[in-house]
């Protein structure tokens, strides 16, 4: 029994247990639906918080859409990921690229060496190996009734040499003067060395040298033939002193006078006038001028080796700008000589590109390639050893 505050009597009331809504139960304005004859809830709508009813149907539809809820974040997240390490990638290709490509400028702008020991010439007799080049007399052809040009020739190994004007470099004309002076000295050489010009490589030229069984020949070198370019010096240092003496630029009459007294002068190389080299005598100067010169022979690079090659630049151009090829080339062979010459080829096109010095060439490590502008072909010819 239970009593109140005044001390009256209660009435004690069945307490009922949590749980579903007896007989009786009202339904209210929050969309709880109660059957009375079943006792059981037969529809509740979406609950307002955590508090409210929820049937299994909107509870499985809820569950459903939060999983796809989720999965669709989980998908973008993923895609997001990847879209990310996808741009990590290129960001990171990108950064090595630029990496090879600073390495490859490197290589390019690398010092070159201009002067460094290069191969002798090596002979071991008379008139073994000739070279012979053409000397542009062109501002003074007025006065010298048309000739243009002076073809010079010289022995190597007795410094002897011969001189013929010509008014033109045609193959005609510079056939018809190397003929003149095989003709006249009864001397005739195994090979002859001069530059590709176009005035040597012809079919006239060669149809001279045929018949004389004359091998020609050149090198890729920018010193080109560099003996008879040197006696070329001394001839036109002779010229211009006798031009200063008469006060005028005839030449033709006077070169063969000076050509005489330069071959009666004492060389230094030899240690006497190449007039009186012979046959009796080249063994003697063979023992001391061209004695075989002894030292280590060091290897820098193997067959297989990829090189680049020095680019050929004068005195007057820019000094910032590549020194070295775009191109990369494989060393083929290695020669054992003094110094250590490398035969090279071009690797896609597998073309010979002849011996190389090694101050000419050094070992790349950058294989990318920069776009190209000037053709190799137009720089390598004009520089070798």
């Amino acid at each position: 029994m239970s009593i109140d505050v005044f001390g009256r009597v209660l009435n004690d009331k069945q307490k009922h247990s949590r749980g579903v809504p007896g007989i009786g139960y009202k339904l209210t304005e929050d969309g709880l639906d109660f059957d009375i004859e079943d006792r059981r809830l037969c529809n509740v709508r979406a609950p307002a918080d955590a508090r409210d009813a929820i049937n299994f149907e909107t509870l499985y539809f809820n569950i459903n859409s939060i999983s796809e809820a989720n999965e669709k974040v989980k998908n973008k997240f993923e895609a997001q990921i990847i879209e990310l390490e996808r741009k990590n990638q290129s960001a990171r290709s990108s950064s090595k690229q630029m990496s090879q490509k600073k390495d490859l400028v490197e290589e390019l702008h690398r010092p070159a060496r201009r002067n460094y020991p290069r191969r002798r010439v090596d002979v071991r007799g008379l008139d073994e190996t000739w070279q012979a080049d053409l000397v542009e007399m062109i501002p003074y052809a007025r006065e010298n009734g048309g000739y243009k040009y002076l073809l010079t020739c010289i022995d190597i190994f007795s410094k002897y040499a011969w001189t013929v004007p010509v008014k033109s470099k045609t193959g005609k004309d510079i056939a018809e003067a190397m003929k003149s002076i095989l003709s006249k000295g009864q001397r005739v050489p195994k090979h002859l060395h001069t530059d590709r010009g176009k005035e040597f490589y012809n079919k006239d030229f060669e149809a001279v040298m045929n018949k004389y069984g004359i091998h020609l020949y050149s090198t890729y070198s920018n010193l080109k033939a560099s003996i008879v370019e040197r006696f070329n010096r001394t001839l036109k240092n002779i010229m211009w002193k006798q031009f200063s003496l008469q006060g005028n630029h005839k030449w033709p009459n006077i070169v063969s006078k000076l050509t005489s007294d330069y071959n009666e002068r004492k060389h230094r190389t030899i240690g006497m006038a190449p007039v009186r080299v012979t046959q009796k005598n080249e063994k003697d100067i063979l023992k001391t001028r061209f004695a075989q010169r002894v030292g280590s022979v060091s290897r820098k690079f193997k067959i297989g080796d990829k090189v680049r090659v020095s680019k050929a630049k004068h005195l007057f151009e820019k000094g910032y700008e590549p020194n070295w090829t775009t191109e990369i080339f494989t060393v083929r062979r290695v020669a054992r000589t003094d110094p250590v010459t490398y035969h090279l080829q071009d690797y896609p096109r597998a073309a010979d590109l002849g011996m190389f010095l090694r101050r000419r060439t050094f070992k790349s490590k950058a294989c990318g390639r920069l776009p190209r502008g000037k053709s190799y072909q137009e720089t390598w010819r004009s520089g070798l050893c």
